[in-house]
């Protein structure tokens, strides 16, 4: 049975079994498949079975394994991946690595993680300041925003940002 199935503009991943899915649109790569083939049915990415999490943005992806590991994929033409370029992704590549990952997210060109400590982290477009880090460039990699280690959940919006910490506040 599928866990976890949310959705992008024009694609759409899950979680079954600990597999990874995706289908949809595939002009960037957001399936992850390697392809920029467009999937009328879902396929399966890779043959990793420990996948726990996944959240899809306009056109790209972010995912956790088990093992609190980020991997991330598709478009990146406003560093929404997190991996310092703004090259895209036709399949999953670990990002922020050296950290634990908790929980992902994904708006229309950004990105935002919380990690396993508790911080929150973001990346990609930032024209509204969306980032929450100031500024309005694009955020290339992975930053973390503040130094509040309580982050519980974030939602991202076309160009906002809201976070709440554990406490209810955010």
């Amino acid at each position: 049975y599928w866990t976890r199935v949310p959705a992008g503009s024009a694609f759409a991943a899950g979680i079954r079994g600990g597999t990874l899915w995706a289908w949809g649109s595939n002009i960037s790569g957001q399936v992850g498949d390697g392809t920029t083939t467009p999937r009328t049915a879902p396929v399966q990415v890779g043959s990793d079975t420990n996948w726990v999490e996944v959240a899809c943005g306009a056109s790209h992806a972010l995912a956790l394994k088990a093992d609190g590991s980020l991997w991330v994929w598709g478009n990146n033409a406003q560093g929404q991946l997190g991996l310092g370029d703004q090259l895209n992704r036709l399949a999953p590549v670990q990002a922020g690595i050296g950290k634990t990952w908790s929980r992902v997210f994904a708006g229309l060109n950004a990105s935002a993680a919380i990690a396993a400590d508790g911080t929150l982290w973001t990346a990609g477009e930032n024209s509204s300041g969306q980032s929450g880090r100031g500024g309005v460039e694009p955020l290339l990699t992975l930053s973390q925003v503040g130094s509040s280690r309580n982050w519980q959940h974030v939602a991202l919006g076309e160009q906002n940002l809201v976070a709440i910490q554990s406490d209810g506040s955010f």
